[in-house]
C-alpha cells in the first residue's frame, strides 16, 4: 500500500506547468520507508517546512503518511506559519496557529484533506501530524516514517518526553527525512531553479569561487544552468553543471559558481538568478544574499590528533592513514600522534577525551575512527577560518639546547575584545629504535584492505605479527596548555596586521627516547578561541634543519620477506654508494622493488 501511493506521488511531480494538483515530498529518490522513535510511549507531532518559490500561491489541500495501525490514538494533522509551543499541565504541546484536524489511520495510512485549503505565503508553511503511542510494541518503538534524505527542513519533531522543544532532526536521525507527502494545488513549472545561500566569503586579490545550493522549483531534471549576477556595482554571468537534480520541486544539489573580483573589503549584497536550465530559457526568482570580502584569505588547515600505541593491534589504521593522507595532501596535512603505553607516550594530558585505542578527532572537535580520516579531513576543509597562522623554529643557542618557536597570527577581520590564543606542540618525525615492534591484527587478513588502503595497507596485511623496523612520525614530544596562553594574542586586533608569539621547548624535558634526530623535529603552533579552547586554526614549522616540513615515509626500512635483500644503493642524484649516506638513499632490492630510505644523521 505505502509503496503504490510513493509511486503514484512521485509521478504526479513529474508533470508539466499545466497540472493543477501535486504531490510534494522530501523522499525525491522513492526511497523505502523507515523507523525512527525514540522507544517510548509518548505524544510525537511531526513536520515538514515546504517554502519553495514555486509554491508561493499555490493551496495546501492535505497529507498523507505511514503511521503504525496499532496502539496509537488522538491522530490529527496540521498546518502552522511557525513551529510553535504553549504550557499545558506543565508540558510543552503542540500549538499549530493555522489549521488542526482528527484524522483516522486506515490500513497504515493517515490520509486527512483540510476542510479549507490553505494558500502558501512568501517564507513557507510547516506541515504535520500528531499521535499518540498508548502502548509500545514493535511498531510503536518508532514509529515515525522515514525516509533517506539530507534536507533540513524534511524532518522535524517535538515529543511530549524525549523532545521538549521542536528540533530539526535530519542529522539526528541519520540522514533521514519524513515520508509525509503534502498536495498541493495550483500552476508549477515545468523548469526554474534557484540558488540557495546566505553568506559567503571571498577576498580582495582574486575572484570568489563558490560552492552553492541550487534547488529545482520546477518538475524537470537539471543537469546545467546559466545565470546572471551582481555585486558591488558589477554584473556578471556564467554556467555551471551539477549533478543531476531529480525533476521535483525542492529537490537540490550543489554547483560551483565565480565571482568576479571585489576590491573593497566588507559585506557587499550578492544577486543571483538562473537564466537557463539545460540550455532553455527560464524565468526564475532572484535571490539575494551576502558576499563577505576579506584583505586575505586565510589558509584552513583542519588539525588530526590520533591516539595509538605499539600494544594496539589495531593500531596500524591510523598510521596507514596519516602517512597515506600526508602523501596525498603534502603540507597542509597537519597530524600529531599521542602515543600511549610504549616508549614514544611522553605526554600524559590529551587535548581530548579518548574513549579507546586507535582513535582521531579533527579540530579537536569530531571523534572518529582513524579510519574515517580519509574522508573527514575534507569536511573540516570547506570554511574558511577567523585568522591565519605561520610558524617558525630555532635553535636558542650553538649547543641546540633549546628550541624557540615563533608564532604570526593574522586576520581578516577587526576585533575587539577578542580572546584568541596561542599553544604549541613540539613534533618528533624519523624515530626508530630496533627494539619497537608494532602489534599487527590485520597480519594475514586481506578482508581488512578497505581499511588499509595502498601499499602500506599492504605491508601491514602481508606482514607479520609484530611488524619490526617501523618509523615513526608525527609523535608529540612535549605540549604547552592546549588551550592556549592567555594574552598570546592582543583582544584589540586589526585586520591584516601580524601578531608574534613565541614560545620556547627545553629539549633537557624531553624524554631521551623520543629526541631521535633533532635536525627532524618541529613545532605545530595552534590557535584557539577563548578560554574553552575552541580550535580555529593551526601550522607546522619547517624541521630545525631548515628543510620544509615534507611527509617521511615511516615504512620504507620494513623488509617483510627474509630472503629479500639489498643489491645497490643510490643518493638522490642517482650516485651509487656502497654503504648508506645521511639523507634520503634509494635502494634497490632482489625482488626488483626500489624503496626510499631516510637515513639518520649520525
Amino acid at each position: 500500500m505505502n509503496k503504490l501511493l510513493l509511486t503514484a506521488g512521485l509521478a504526479i511531480m513529474s508533470l508539466a506547468a499545466s497540472a493543477s494538483t501535486l504531490d510534494f515530498t522530501y523522499n525525491f529518490e522513492g526511497a523505502k520507508n523507515s523507523d525512527y522513535g525514540f522507544n517510548k510511549a509518548e505524544t510525537y507531532d511531526v513536520a515538514i517546512r515546504i517554502d519553495n518559490p514555486s509554491f508561493v500561491g499555490a493551496k495546501v489541500t492535505g497529507i498523507r503518511v505511514a503511521v503504525p495501525k496499532k496502539h496509537i490514538g488522538n491522530v490529527s494533522a496540521w498546518m502552522t506559519s511557525g513551529l510553535k509551543l504553549k504550557e499545558v499541565d506543565g508540558k510543552n504541546v503542540n500549538d499549530p496557529d493555522i489549521t488542526s484536524i482528527a484524522g483516522e489511520v486506515v490500513d497504515g495510512m493517515l490520509n486527512v484533506t483540510f476542510d479549507t485549503p490553505y494558500t502558501i505565503p512568501a517564507g513557507g508553511v510547516y506541515v504535520g501530524y500528531s499521535f499518540d503511542v498508548t502502548r509500545l510494541a514493535s511498531k510503536t518503538l518508532r514509529p515515525v516514517s522515514v525516509v533517506g534524505g539530507t534536507e533540513p527542513d524534511g524532518l522535524y519533531i517535538h515529543s511530549s518526553s524525549t523532545k521538549a522543544n521542536w528540533d530539526s532532526m535530519v542529522e539526528e536521525a541519520g540522514g533521514r527525512v519524513s515520508s509525509m507527502v503534502v498536495t498541493l494545488e495550483g500552476t508549477f513549472p515545468e523548469r526554474s531553479a534557484a540558488f540557495s545561500f546566505g553568506e559567503i566569503i571571498g577576498s580582495t586579490t582574486d575572484p570568489t569561487k563558490a560552492t552553492m545550493k541550487i534547488v529545482n522549483c520546477g518538475t524537470t531534471e537539471i543537469t546545467s544552468i546559466d545565470y546572471t549576477g551582481s555585486v558591488a556595482g558589477q554584473t556578471f554571468s556564467g554556467s555551471t553543471t551539477t549533478a543531476p537534480i531529480p525533476g521535483f520541486i525542492g529537490a537540490s544539489s550543489v554547483c560551483k559558481i565565480e565571482i568576479p573580483v571585489v576590491s573593497d573589503a566588507g559585506r557587499h549584497t550578492l544577486a543571483l538568478k538562473v537564466t537557463k536550465i539545460n540550455g532553455f530559457d527560464v524565468e526564475a526568482p532572484e535571490i539575494k544574499g551576502m558576499l563577505k570580502i576579506y584583505p586575505f584569505m586565510p589558509v584552513n588547515r583542519p588539525l588530526v590528533e590520533e591516539y595509538t600505541g605499539l600494544w594496539c593491534g589495531w593500531c596500524p589504521r591510523g598510521y596507514v592513514a596519516l602517512e597515506t593522507m600526508k602523501e596525498t595532501i603534502g603540507d597542509l596535512f597537519i597530524a600529531v600522534a599521542y602515543h600511549n603505553g610504549d616508549p614514544m607516550a611522553v605526554i600524559r594530558n590529551y587535548p581530548n577525551s579518548v574513549p579507546g585505542f586507535p582513535y582521531a578527532f579533527i579540530n579537536r572537535s569530531a571523534g572518529v575512527d582513524p579510519g574515517e580520516i580519509y574522508d573527514g579531513w575534507y569536511d573540516y576543509r570547506d570554511w574558511v577560518p577567523a585568522g591565519d597562522l605561520d610558524v617558525t623554529v630555532e635553535w636558542t643557542d650553538e649547543s641546540h639546547t633549546a628550541i624557540k618557536a615563533t608564532a604570526t597570527a593574522r586576520f581578516p577581520e577587526d576585533h575587539t575584545g577578542a580572546d584568541y590564543r596561542l599553544s604549541y606542540i613540539l613534533v618528533a618525525d624519523g624515530l626508530t629504535n630496533a627494539r619497537w615492534q608494532q602489534a599487527n591484527y590485520y597480519s594475514g587478513h586481506p578482508s581488512y584492505k578497505s581499511q588499509m588502503p595502498g601499499e602500506l595497507g599492504d605491508l601491514f596485511i602481508n606482514g607479520e605479527d609484530p611488524v619490526k623496523g617501523l618509523t615513526f612520525n608525527d609523535v608529540a614530544v612535549a605540549v604547552t596548555d592546549y588551550k592556549g596562553e592567555a594574552g598570546s594574542i592582543p583582544a584589540e586586533i586589526t585586520a591584516g596586521q601580524e601578531y608574534s608569539h613565541s614560545h620556547e621547548f627545553s629539549l633537557a624535558a624531553v624524554n631521551l627516547a623520543v629526541k631521535g634526530v633533532p635536525e627532524k623535529m618541529r613545532v605545530v603552533a595552534v590557535l584557539t578561541e577563548g578560554a574553552t579552547g575552541k580550535y580555529v586554526n593551526c601550522n607546522s614549522s619547517a624541521w630545525m634543519n631548515g628543510e620544509p616540513f615534507a611527509p617521511v615515509s615511516g615504512v620504507e626500512n620494513v623488509i617483510t620477506d627474509a630472503d629479500v635483500f639489498e643489491v645497490a644503493r643510490y643518493t638522490l642524484d642517482g650516485r651509487c654508494i656502497s654503504a648508506p649516506v645521511p639523507g634520503v638513499n634509494i635502494v634497490r632490492y632482489s625482488d626488483g622493488t626500489v624503496r626510499k630510505v631516510m637515513v639518520a644523521r649520525p
